[in-house]
Parts: C-alpha cells; structure tokens; sequence
C-alpha cells in the first residue's frame, strides 16, 4: 500500500524571536508505535543567513530533513523540513529555534504511521518574479510534499500549484506568503514537474519539494 500522508494543518506565529513554540498542535492521525510527525518551517528575516538549528516535536528531538536559504536585495527567505517518531499523544507541542532573532516562524504539519523517515532527493528553486519550478523524482508507492514563502515590499500575491495538490495559501501579514503542496503517487515519478507561481510579484519566492520514500 502507499505511504498514508496526511495533512494535519498549519500554524503561523509574526512574534521576532529565536526561539518558538506551536503549544498543542492537534494530530489528525491517531497515537501508533510508527507514527511520524513532519513539520515544514518558513520565515524571511533582514539578515543575509538564517537557519533552524534544532526542532523538537512532542518533546521529540527532530531531524532535518532538508532546507533552503535564498536572498533577495534586502533579507532572506528560508525554508526546512524536519521529522520525528512521536507514537504517543493525540497534541503535540513544536518548538523552532533558529539561528538567530528572525520576524516569524510558520509552519505546516503532517503524519504517517508507515513511513521510516527515508527520503529521495529534495530540489528547490527561487526567483524574483514568484514563478517558480522543479524537477522531482518520486519513487513508487511514495509521496511528496512542497512548501514555498515569499518576501514582497508591496502588495503580497496568493500561489498556485501545479503537479502537487495545493493544500493552504496563507498571508499572516500583508507582505508574507506561506503555502503548502502534497501528493501521494502509487506508480513511481520520474522527472516530475512541481511548480509553484505567485499571482504578485515578490521580492522573491523560495520553493522546496522533498519526496518520501517507502523502504
């Protein structure tokens, strides 16, 4: 059978901080001695390099799984995806710490009680004109999941999704976007096109697309 992806749902904290914590985030998917909790981050900050140093999920110490940093003329926009073996509680408290004092953390959540955390080859994209698009491989019975921010000085746009199902588009405050994709594919996908546009202009838009793999 394919791996039983689930989307539980995003939080979005615009409090500049280092250090956040998402407190009792509901799991869709009930305790199970194999259930992984995935968790996706986004933030943009004024500095030149950001990144999460450490996730805890449940009180669970989570691994990385994948990340991207890309600049634009007056900051960073910076994305990662972690996971972590949580088998007990039907909540679980997320604490991001980052590298440093950023403006946000906005995250978006995910489970599966039959996955073992293997993955393929992540890929990810930017541009300044929020059109963004990859190349992906995903193997059988497998999934994928996509997430993508924007940084604008103006009016923010919305995105739309191609390849993957478009899950959320949330603008917390007017001048950030944080949107999410997932799929689930039973025959393999080679060479899968992701894309990911904005109907704005940003400064610039960052894209990350992780597949999951069953071993």
């Amino acid at each position: 059978m394919p791996i039983d992806l689930a989307y539980n749902g995003t939080h979005e904290d615009s409090t500049a901080t280092t250090v956040y914590t998402h407190t009792s985030f509901a799991l869709s998917v009930a305790p199970h001695a194999n259930r992984r909790v995935i968790v996706t981050t986004m933030t943009t900050d004024t500095e030149t390099s950001v990144s999460v140093t450490g996730m805890t999920i449940g009180g669970v110490a989570a691994t990385k799984m994948s990340e991207v940093e890309s600049n634009f003329n007056s900051g960073v926009v910076y994305l990662s995806m972690w996971q972590a073996l949580v088998p007990t509680g039907t909540t679980a408290t997320i604490v991001t710490t980052y590298s440093e004092s950023v403006f946000r953390d906005y995250i978006s959540v995910y489970t599966t009680t039959n996955w073992d955390g293997a993955i393929g080859t992540a890929v990810s994209d930017n541009a300044s004109d929020g059109s963004m698009s990859v190349s992906v491989n995903v193997a059988a019975l497998g999934a994928a999941i996509g997430i993508a921010g924007n940084a604008t000085n103006g009016g923010i746009g919305t995105a739309t999704w191609a390849g993957l199902t478009q899950l959320f588009s949330n603008t917390p405050v007017s001048n950030r976007n944080h949107s999410g994709a997932m799929a689930i594919f039973v025959p393999a996908q080679t060479g899968l096109t992701v894309s990911a546009a904005y109907s704005t202009t940003p400064a610039l838009a960052c894209l990350l697309v992780v597949p999951l793999s069953l071993s």
